[in-house]
């Protein structure tokens, strides 16, 4: 009998699969073939160039000039490159532990700043009505079509007129509010429930108390998913210290800056093995993170 249920299981599974397949093949266009195409090699072609940049940081500086694709001839050797670019590599002087520091400290200040901006900016537009509300939405709109090369000199107008060029205060721009974050953000508390905050009124608690530690607290899965893809995009920003705070360099602008400074003289397996040390972080933070990544859920609220 039992026999019988799992082979009856197991054809069962088997139909299911190939109506799957049948359907699949049904809605399939051309389009989509082409599309399925181009992004499959796409996607290929990112994983082979990142596989490429690994194992030729594995190699010395004369093995890549005579043949960049060929296999390092000592892979235990090659791990000298990242010692190497860990303790040599410079960019304006300032060492790679550094720019690790520098790093590290932008990208979690431009976080925290723009983060709680956008999030209490978010709270008041989902759960008060005040004048000019729908405006402040339409300006949000057009703030994410404009262009943000079209800002730059504006930013910089900004910087020097605050004496915050240089200067860790920059951090204080991050403070904006507007973005995809607040229309994300605004859904999620929409969708929490208000009587939580009604309670919370009700035994006395103010407003900041409410946001505080009532409402944050139902968003802070979205919240950790939405730091760790800004963490990306900061952590690997050259452009950004490079215009505004020269005197610090990240990572990422000190890998770019090494990389002119040293043009003619260049070691380029070690300039990769020094890419690969900024992309740990990034890959790190992903992976442990990425249950609230691919798990975002909107609808706040209670369970069970």
């Amino acid at each position: 009998m039992e026999s019988s249920n799992t082979f009856n299981y197991k054809k069962v599974l088997r139909k299911a699969k190939r109506n799957e397949v049948k359907n699949i093949i049904k809605h399939t266009t051309p389009a989509r073939v082409f599309f399925f195409v181009f992004l499959m090699g796409l996607c290929l072609f990112y994983i082979l160039l990142m596989f490429w940049g690994m194992y030729a940081a594995l190699k010395t500086r004369t093995e890549f000039i005579k043949n960049s694709f060929a296999w390092p001839k000592d892979f235990i050797g090659g791990l000298d490159n990242y010692v190497r670019a860990w303790k040599t590599m410079k960019a304006g002087g300032n060492s790679v532990p550094t720019m690790v520091f520098n790093a590290v400290w932008y990208a979690l200040g431009v976080i925290g700043v723009s983060s709680f901006g956008t999030i209490a900016f978010a709270y008041v537009m989902a759960r008060f009505d005040f004048p000019f509300k729908k405006t402040f939405n339409a300006i949000n709109i057009f703030y994410m079509m404009f262009p943000i090369m079209g800002s730059l000199p504006a930013l910089m107008k900004l910087v020097l007129t605050f004496g915050i060029y240089d200067n860790p205060l920059y951090l204080l721009t991050s403070i904006g509010g507007f973005g995809g974050g607040l229309m994300i953000y605004r859904v999620a508390f929409r969708n929490v429930p208000w009587e939580f905050a009604e309670s919370a009124y009700i035994d006395g608690a103010g407003h900041f108390r409410v946001f505080i530690q009532i409402m944050f607290p139902q968003i802070i899965p979205l919240a950790i998913a939405q730091w760790i893809g800004t963490f990306g995009g900061v952590w690997g920003d050259a452009v950004t210290p490079i215009l505004y705070m020269p005197s610090y360099p990240t990572l990422a602008s000190g890998l770019y800056t090494y990389q002119i400074e040293m043009e003619r003289v260049i070691d380029t397996p070690m300039l990769f093995a020094g890419c690969i040390i900024s992309a740990i972080p990034s890959l790190f933070l992903f992976l442990i993170g990425k249950k609230f990544m691919m798990n975002i859920n909107l609808s706040g609220g209670l369970k069970g």
